[in-house]
């Protein structure tokens, strides 16, 4: 997924004007490990992804429960 994000940035005001709304691109990536290498995965993202600015992102790491593949039904635990 690709998209572009508005950050929350300063406004600065000028005569009653505000200028400096920033958009930044975003991409989302979604990762499916096995469990015992769901912390060697994190770590290895954080240290590769970060650029040390704003609107770095952020890592979730969520449990998943069933893959069913939609053409042929099968289930994956």
């Amino acid at each position: 997924v690709q998209g572009l994000g508005r950050q929350k940035d300063y406004l600065e005001e000028y005569t009653d004007a505000e200028f400096g709304t920033l958009f930044l691109p975003k991409v989302e990536m979604n990762l499916f490990v096995k469990n015992s290498r769901a912390s060697e995965v994190v770590e290895i993202l954080l240290q590769n992804a970060r650029s040390g600015r704003i609107g770095d992102g952020k890592v979730f790491v969520v449990p998943v429960e069933r893959v069913i593949d939609i053409e042929s039904y099968e289930t994956d635990r």
